[in-house]
């Protein structure tokens, strides 16, 4: 079977134009979930209640949004990544590891498909002492940060 990137942000399809195994995640519990690829054995994530947590669901949407658009390679390491972070003693160092890998996967993501920064502000939670980046200030921060990156990475 010959695999090929679609033109268009429409994720990776096999010469037969069917769907690749591309990462699911779907809750199974209030802090339970399970994270499937294909023919990999399914992977059970158990989530101490936080602020993130309590909201995972837009995490997951995410992670499943650049499964589609990165395809088969993105689904095969992240369950990789999952698989070994299940290790407590190789948990600190596959996370230190693919923060790069990470990095990449999200830029990649991020240079194809418009973000929308007014997503990333609530003005209606504003506070007397709130700090407010306005949506062009998120994207000038964010894409400096990405820009210092990749000057850091080209210097190492």
């Amino acid at each position: 079977m010959v695999f090929f990137r679609s033109a268009i942000c429409g994720g990776c399809q096999n010469s037969k134009g069917g769907k690749l195994n591309l990462v699911k995640i779907q809750q199974n519990g209030p802090k339970e979930w399970l994270v499937t690829n294909g023919d990999y054995e399914p992977i059970k994530l158990f989530l101490s209640p936080s602020s993130i947590t309590n909201k995972f669901f837009i995490v997951t949407k995410f992670i499943e949004r650049v499964s589609e658009h990165c395809g088969e390679g993105f689904g095969d390491w992240f369950m990789k990544f999952l698989s070994d972070c299940e290790d407590p003693d190789k948990r600190p160092h596959t996370v230190v590891d693919s923060i790069q890998i990470i990095k990449d996967y999200v830029n990649d993501y991020m240079d194809s498909n418009g973000v929308d920064y007014n997503n990333f502000v609530d003005e209606s939670k504003i506070k007397k002492n709130s700090i407010l980046f306005r949506p062009p200030e998120i994207q000038k921060i964010l894409q400096k940060f990405r820009q210092n990156s990749k000057k850091y990475r080209q210097n190492r």
